[in-house]
């Protein structure tokens, strides 16, 4: 599979500019928390880049750094908080009260970050692998990283209602002299039916 996919993505990844594309999550009998997964090839292999899962109690979304385990966290209730584990200890380095998740009419922010194509980075974060936990995979072909060896994420909760807007956001936001969009991905939920989990890819231009 980890082939096939490879495949896909160097024949692809040269000339790809922007993917815009729903997912859907789906949970099976067992009433899991779902996942998807964004990864890039490196060296021949698919490495995993950022995590989203839904679940009864929240949404969440992190980094794959194993021990830091960066993560937010915007629970059903509107408790809002961003975890990092550190000499053992998890840290809340912020932690804040928002509106119930259900009731976010438009957008509300998640997590911003970014993941930087480089060896010593890219060695550090796990390859991915079939598993049936997984129920969407999202790959950034190489060509992304090709003049700047970083792309940024900018991942929000969006109402169903809120979609368009947010789409045109993005183009107005990040698709200009100084940055260039990569991608827009609004992704289905089971328990929060009447939102999606945006995700907006974009990196900086190159000088001249």
């Amino acid at each position: 599979m980890n082939v096939a996919i490879i495949t896909a993505i160097k024949a692809i990844g040269e000339y790809i500019s922007l993917i815009i594309q729903r997912g859907k999550f789906t949970r099976d009998e067992t009433n899991r928390s779902v996942r998807a997964i964004i990864a890039t090839d490196f060296g021949g292999h698919l490495r995993k880049l950022v995590w989203l899962t839904e679940s009864q109690t929240g949404i969440s979304a992190g980094i794959y750094e194993r021990t830091p385990n960066p993560h937010a966290t915007y629970h059903a209730d509107g408790t809002f908080h961003v975890k990092i584990t550190s000499r053992g200890r998890t840290i809340k380095p912020l932690t804040e009260k928002k509106c119930p998740l259900r009731m976010i009419a438009t957008q509300d922010q998640l997590l911003g970050t970014a993941a930087f194509y480089s060896k010593d980075v890219m060695i550090r974060l796990p390859r991915f692998r079939p598993d049936r936990r997984i129920d969407a995979l999202l790959v950034l072909g190489q060509s992304v990283f090709s003049d700047i060896n970083c792309a940024s994420f900018n991942i929000a909760v969006v109402h169903r209602d809120h979609e368009a807007v947010f789409i045109k956001g993005a183009y107005s936001s990040y698709e200009d002299p100084s940055f260039m969009l990569v991608a827009v991905n609004l992704f289905a939920l089971d328990y929060f039916v009447d939102h999606r989990i945006g995700v907006i890819i974009y990196k900086g231009r190159k000088s001249n």
